[in-house]
C-alpha cells in the first residue's frame, strides 16, 4: 500500500523547487537507487529518488515527480512512523515554499494546518498493516528501503505492530552498517550460464545465504549449474579473480561473518592477505 501526496504549485510565477530546497536545514538526506534499490551515488544511474532522515534511516519517502507546477511524494507502507512524519513535514515545507495553503493526500484536499491529524491516522493504520503481515502468504517480505532492501521474516515484521520504534530502530541499524549488497549477475563462461557476484576488499559485504540460480532473458528462463564471487585485483596479474560461491563463503573466517537478514550474511571487511588467504585455501 502507498500513501501518495501532491502538492501544486500556487504562485504566479512558477519555478522548481531543488531537492536541497525541499529538504532545507534538516536531518534529511537524498538518496539514489539503482536498478537493484541500492543506493548509488550518481542521480544518473538511478532509478529511483528517496529523501530519508538520516539520524532514523526507514524505508524513506519517495520523490516520484518534480517539476515547477506540482511534487508528488510518497511512503510504502509498512513503514516507520519517522517515514510518515518526514512525508507530511515535507509536504508542508514544500507548500510553504509555493504558497499552497492546502496539499494532495491521495484524492482528498488537506489544508496544511490539518496535517497532523493524517500523521496520526496513518501510524495507526501502519500498526495495524504490520500487524497483517501474516496475511501475505510468505514466510518473508523484502521491504525496500533508503539505501538497501532488507528481507523480514513475517512474524517478525507482525510483532512490530506492538512496538513500531523497534521496527524504526531495526531498519535504522541494518542500513546505517554501510555495505555493499553484491546483487547476482548472469554471465556466460565457456557457453555455460553462471550467477556472478561481486564482493571487495577492506569494506563490508552483503551476500545472500544461497545465491540465485535462476534468471530471466529475453523472455526465456535460464538456469545456472554454477555461482561464482568474483574480487578484483586479488593477485597483482588477476584482474578479477573467480571462485566457486559456497567455497568462498566456506573459507571466510567465522569471525568475519554474521546474519545481515534472514535471507543474507554480513562479511565483515576482508584485507588483501584474508582475502589471498580465502583464494588459496
Amino acid at each position: 500500500m502507498t500513501r501518495e501526496v501532491f502538492i501544486h504549485n500556487a504562485k504566479w510565477f512558477k519555478t522548481s523547487l531543488s531537492t536541497a530546497d525541499m529538504i532545507g536545514e534538516s536531518n534529511y538526506e537524498v538518496a539514489y537507487l539503482d536498478e537493484h534499490m541500492r543506493r548509488t551515488v550518481l542521480k544518473s544511474d538511478s532509478r529511483s529518488t528517496k529523501l530519508f532522515d538520516k539520524d532514523c534511516i526507514g524505508r524513506g519517502v519517495q520523490l516520484v515527480e518534480e517539476n515547477r507546477k506540482t511534487i508528488h511524494l510518497a511512503v510504502q507502507f509498512p513503514c516507520t512512523q519517522e517515514d510518515i512524519r518526514m512525508l507530511y513535514a515535507l509536504s508542508a515545507r514544500i507548500a510553504s515554499l509555493w504558497n499552497a495553503a492546502s496539499i494532495f493526500v491521495d484524492d482528498a484536499e488537506v489544508p496544511v494546518s490539518e496535517t497532523d491529524r493524517w500523521v496520526e491516522q496513518d501510524i495507526a493504520m501502519n500498526k495495524r498493516l504490520l500487524g497483517e503481515a501474516l496475511n501475505s502468504g510468505e514466510d518473508d517480505v523484502t521491504l525496500y528501503c533508503a539505501k538497501l532492501p532488507i528481507c523480514i521474516p513475517v512474524k517478525q515484521l507482525q510483532s512490530y505492530a506492538e512496538d513500531d520504534q523497534a521496527f524504526s530502530r531495526y531498519l535504522h541499524e541494518k542500513q546505517k552498517i554501510g555495505a555493499y549488497y553484491s546483487c547476482p549477475s548472469l554471465f556466460s563462461t565457456d557457453g555455460a550460464p553462471v550467477s556472478f557476484y561481486v564482493g571487495i576488499r577492506n569494506h563490508a559485504f552483503i551476500l545472500p545465504y544461497k545465491p540465485q540460480m535462476s534468471f530471466r532473458k529475453d523472455g526465456e528462463e535460464v538456469q545456472c549449474d554454477r555461482a561464482v564471487v568474483a574480487i578484483p585485483y586479488v593477485f597483482p596479474d588477476v584482474k578479477l579473480g573467480e571462485m566457486d560461491y559456497q567455497t568462498f563463503v566456506d573459507r571466510i573466517p567465522k569471525e568475519k561473518l554474521s546474519e545481515f537478514d534472514c535471507r543474507h550474511m554480513l562479511v565483515s571487511s576482508l584485507s588483501l592477505e584474508d582475502l589471498r588467504a580465502i583464494y588459496k585455501g
